[in-house]
């Protein structure tokens, strides 16, 4: 009797053991989880940045805080900040009688430590009788994780009664490129392709030349720095100038080869101007387009990438 007893005892000390450990694998499982993508982590950054950002901003003492926007405003500044599905924003609101110019100095002369002036400008709408004065600045990047990292002051003064004052902080984060976007491996050779054209009238004067290019040092560094750009961003809108486009544009390519006459494992294009001071390939308006095996990736951009090429090739593109 007192044998099974014992064996009783063992096993529920065993199973209590069991249970316990099987209770503290799943308590750390729910805290720890999956490590955070890079696109986790640079929203993240981002949205912590716009919050920095905005508490960054000194105001003269005699202004009010508000609880958001007055009705008056909104003829002028619309329903607050639009923001496109990667970018981060906060907004503040306050009442201040003193002149909208003298704030607009103030927030000059006292800006955020490392914050330059990138813009400002005034705006009206008479039917609405309202006035206004504003102010942006910016910070530059942080690595590959935020862009577009901007605050804005605008001051939006009323016929009669005290103004408002809006702050709006935003950042966006960076979306990482595909690790399936890049060139793969086993290329030996990239053959470099220009069609350009000379004197004033370039485009009706159009030749193309090429260079192979065989060096393992030079082609292991070439793929080093495709395979390190950037995707252009999306959901980001640019104003893109008229430019030439199909057989009369300027053209750099690149067929990245397992041998002098094999088949293209990957190509990058870009339409390029003589010239241009680090203009081609850095955005929306003209991106570097990028196949692996004949199929479309997402579009590439750098300012400078063509640059570099035009160099190793002597070519007056940028």
């Amino acid at each position: 009797m007192t044998e099974m007893r014992w064996k009783l005892a063992m096993i529920v000390l065993l199973v209590a053991g069991w249970l316990g450990a099987c209770t503290v694998a799943i308590a750390q499982g729910a805290h720890s989880g999956p490590p955070a993508s890079q696109l986790q982590r640079n929203e993240q950054t981002a949205r912590q940045d716009a919050l920095v950002a905005l508490a960054s901003l000194r105001l003269p003492a005699d202004v009010r805080r508000t609880a958001g926007e007055p009705r008056f405003a909104r003829p002028l500044f619309g329903a607050g900040p639009t923001s496109n599905a990667h970018n981060a924003d906060d907004e503040s609101w306050w009442a201040t009688a003193a002149n909208p110019a003298a704030i607009i100095a103030y927030v000059r002369a006292h800006r955020p430590a490392g914050a330059a002036i990138s813009g400002s400008g005034s705006g009206s709408d008479p039917a609405a009788a309202l006035t206004s004065l504003e102010l942006q600045l910016s910070w530059p990047p942080v690595g590959e994780q935020v862009y577009n990292r901007t605050l804005t002051l605008t001051v939006i003064t009323p016929s009669r009664g005290d103004s408002a004052i809006v702050a709006q902080s935003e950042a966006s984060w960076i979306v990482p490129r595909a690790p399936s976007e890049r060139v793969p491996a086993g290329v030996h050779d990239i053959a470099i392709s220009l069609r350009i054209g000379t004197g004033p009238f370039a485009e009706r004067h159009m030749h193309t030349r090429t260079q192979l290019v065989h060096r393992p040092s030079t082609v292991a560094r070439i793929v080093r720095e495709l395979d390190s750009l950037q995707i252009v961003q999306p959901g980001v809108a640019y104003s893109c100038p008229l430019e030439i486009v199909g057989d009369q544009a300027p053209k750099l390519t690149l067929q990245f080869r397992a041998g002098p006459a094999g088949p293209a494992l990957a190509e990058a294009t870009v339409f390029v101007m003589r010239g241009r001071e680090r203009g081609s390939g850095w955005n929306a308006c003209d991106p570097i387009e990028f196949w692996v095996a004949g199929r479309a990736q997402t579009p590439l951009t750098s300012r400078t990438f063509v640059h570099q090429i035009g160099l190793l090739i002597g070519a007056d593109i940028s």
